[in-house]
């Protein structure tokens, strides 16, 4: 006995789960950082579409709007996701957010 540790008690510690809720907690962070870039790029394709006129002939109204919405999310979870076509914030956040945990 060391410390009031004995030696029982160090050798029946499983690492192997201590290795696994690591990785899981990287995964987490890793998804928590495309969701952020997800957030951030929907926003950014959101005022980019209120940017362009649209007549009254062909608006769709409401339910339009509603549909860009969810299409610019879509399409900014896609961008997130994407291992070429991301813009960088996730892997940036990530790194960062993975020293100071």
């Amino acid at each position: 006995m060391v410390n009031g540790i004995r030696r029982e008690d160090i050798t029946s510690i499983d690492f192997r789960n201590i290795q696994g809720m690591k990785a899981t907690e990287d995964e987490k962070l890793k998804r928590v950082s495309q969701e952020f870039e997800s957030v951030f790029v929907a926003q950014m394709l959101n005022i980019m579409d209120k940017t362009i006129e649209r007549t009254g002939f062909i608006s769709g109204g409401q339910a339009e709007e509603k549909f860009r919405s969810m299409l610019n999310q879509y399409i900014a979870q896609d961008i997130a996701k994407s291992p070429t076509g991301s813009i960088g914030i996730a892997k940036q956040m990530y790194e960062q957010m993975k020293r100071t945990l």
